[in-house]
């Protein structure tokens, strides 16, 4: 236990790019399925781009257990909007994870596609957006990943979700995400 809460010191205390070469060496490969540990935290908080990749494809490959990948995924999709971090790897995987019967999975998933502006994915997220069948979290998940597209089908999709008959949450979070990059679209639909 003592030593532990040493290293989670030492690790998080790290400055930016200072000494992570010889941190990565004790990185383990495969990271524990609860996500306990300093090396998530770490990798997020260093930006170092080898453990944000490792983190991000264990998440994946199904790593971890789902709670767990919902917060690195979560913890991702605000890293990449935030620092403008980018993991490597195969965002197309994420897709399987949009219809995860665990919400908080899904959403994550919905998010991170969107931060990473996967625009193979845009299809498959606009129509979780749309889909009325898919639980509320989930819809408004997925019109947070479409906020972040500066397309003009991402603009067409959200201003008319604003435009429908939807419930007024989805409505007005359609809006939210629509003036991320449309301003005068969201201004325009809510006229």
């Amino acid at each position: 236990e003592g030593r532990e809460r040493a290293l989670d010191f030492a690790l998080a205390n790290q400055a930016k790019g200072g000494g992570l070469e010889n941190i990565r060496k004790l990185m383990p490969k495969s990271l524990s399925r609860d996500g306990s540990g300093p090396w998530i935290g770490l990798a997020l908080k260093t930006g170092d781009q080898a453990m944000l990749d490792a983190v991000y494809a264990q998440a994946l490959a199904g790593g971890f257990d789902p709670k767990v990948t919902a917060r690195v995924l979560g913890d991702l999709a605000s890293a990449v909007s935030a620092w403008n971090l980018k993991p490597n790897g195969n965002a197309a995987q994420l897709l399987a994870l949009f219809t995860s019967a665990d919400v908080d999975l899904a959403s994550s998933a919905l998010r991170l596609a969107g931060a990473l502006q996967t625009a193979d994915l845009f299809d498959a997220i606009a129509g979780r957006a749309l889909d009325g069948s898919a639980p509320l979290p989930v819809r408004l998940a997925a019109l947070d990943g479409l906020s972040y597209f500066p397309s003009t089908q991402a603009r067409d999709t959200l201003a008319s979700m604003v435009a429908s008959k939807a419930t007024l949450d989805l409505r007005s979070h359609a809006a939210l995400a629509l003036a991320r990059h449309h301003r005068q679209a969201a201004l325009d639909s809510i006229r």
